[in-house]
């Protein structure tokens, strides 16, 4: 260890990371520091020194800044699972604006990239309805949480300031269950998940693991389905169950329904859905004021899973096609469109490059698109120009992706006309765009 990694040094906090660290500077070189705040003189020692950044810990904050808050969570930092609850929600909202301005400007090569102040929740606490655990053999007895930040190390929960509060009381009657188990191999499971529905409160309990043997599936049964208020279905998954097989419903549904923007979602335990749902309401109606609807127009929904933007925009437009890649997520869709009366939208499973040339007949005015953080493909970019839309609206929740893509489709003869952040995810540096652009020229 060099004698400048021992010694403590002094810096100003100039600005963060994309992940929310605060960044000084030591001799021109830039220096990442967690739980530092935008304006502080801190302390910090070196951990790490690379040939064109550091890395440093934080030992004392000289100048606190004015957007430091006090965390709220016993358990933060050592979680992982939120970054910034040392930020007040305003700096938060301001840190990630500006997160999404630079990120199109660096990574896109947007000069001035129209992007309008972050729509933040009023209440930026327990507002994630879908929750995966970990399960991990202690000294003494399994035991339930989550992995620590950049680890493997089980941190064990009981409380948590951003789950719904039934939450922590299943995790607790599933501990208690567990610890009653004779051999931890009564109980294989390495993972547990809990959803809600934030419209319907319905609760749904997902274990995945091994072959669970019939004694303890009744007994985590027993110990959850009359003692858990609004629990609908406790489901049990293989390794294997990536299709049909593998998979079974221990005990009533294997899907819990959501309500939103006035449509009602079956959702499938192992489906993706918005995990914010009160924000979900706001980014489908900041959707809706982008996409212009017009009753004789075609709208096209890719990467649509069970039918968010596809069925609440249905009403507003004469053809609307969803696009998805996971089969049981397309059937959920149908079967939403038939819970909620809809016929006029029709849904097909595949890739989007393979499934926008099956509607290609049909004139798409407005298109939306919401992939996982990895973007679009190529295929799937090119698959998009030659449907040639109007209107492209691309909903993202990683702005270097989002950046990316919308530098090829500028290339292609679209223009940015509006970049709306939505906070999904208070208290992490994860935040949700709604980027509107236009047809500037048809090739």
């Amino acid at each position: 260890m060099s004698e400048r990694t021992e010694q403590s040094h002094l810096t100003r906090i100039q600005g963060y990371s994309h992940s929310g660290e605060g960044v000084g500077r030591l001799q021109e070189k830039p220096v990442f520091i967690p739980l530092s705040i935008k304006g502080e003189l801190v302390r910090f020692r070196i951990l790490q020194e690379k040939s064109r950044y550091l890395r440093g810990e934080l030992m004392e904050v000289l100048e606190r800044g004015p957007g430091r808050a006090e965390p709220p969570c016993p358990l933060f930092p050592r979680c992982g699972g939120c970054q910034l609850q040392h930020q007040s929600y305003e700096e938060q909202m301001q840190f990630k604006q500006q997160l999404v301005t630079s990120s199109l400007q660096r990574l896109g090569g947007f000069y001035n990239p129209p992007v309008r102040e972050v729509l933040g929740m009023s209440h930026p606490w327990h507002y994630r309805h879908t929750a995966r655990f970990h399960v991990a053999r202690g000294d003494r007895w399994p035991e339930i949480g989550y992995f620590q930040g950049r680890s493997q190390s089980l941190l064990p929960i009981d409380t948590c300031a951003l789950l719904p509060e039934e939450f922590p009381a299943i995790l607790s009657r599933i501990g208690t269950r567990l610890r009653q188990l004779q051999t931890p191999e009564s109980f294989p499971a390495q993972e547990v998940t809990l959803r809600k529905g934030w419209g319907t409160g319905e609760l749904l309990v997902r274990f995945m693991g091994g072959m669970m043997p019939d004694s303890a599936k009744t007994g985590f049964i027993d110990s959850l389905k009359d003692n858990v208020p609004g629990l609908v279905g406790i489901q049990y998954d293989t390794p294997e169950s990536h299709g049909p097989t593998g998979r079974e419903s221990t005990w009533g549904r294997d899907y819990y329904r959501e309500k939103i923007a006035g449509a009602i979602f079956q959702v499938p335990a192992a489906a993706f859905f918005q995990n914010n749902p009160q924000q979900a309401a706001r980014l489908v109606s900041v959707v809706h004021a982008l996409a212009e609807p017009g009753a004789s127009e075609t709208i096209v929904d890719l990467y649509c899973g069970v039918g968010l933007f596809a069925l609440t925009l249905a009403p507003l437009y004469q053809n609307v096609w969803g696009i998805e890649e996971n089969r049981q997520a397309v059937d959920a869709a149908g079967q939403n469109a038939r819970l909620n009366g809809i016929d006029n939208c029709r849904f097909l499973a595949g890739t989007v490059e393979k499934s926008l040339s099956k509607i290609a007949g049909q004139q798409v005015q407005t298109l939306i698109l919401d992939p996982p953080r990895t973007g679009c493909s190529p295929a799937a970019i090119q698959a998009i120009c030659t449907a040639s839309p109007r209107r492209i609206i691309y909903v993202s929740c990683n702005p270097s992706t989002l950046a990316r893509d919308l530098a090829i489709l500028a290339g292609r003869g679209y223009r940015i006309e509006i970049v709306q952040p939505v906070d999904m995810f208070p208290q992490t540096y994860h935040v949700e765009c709604v980027a509107l652009m236009s047809r500037a020229t048809k090739e």
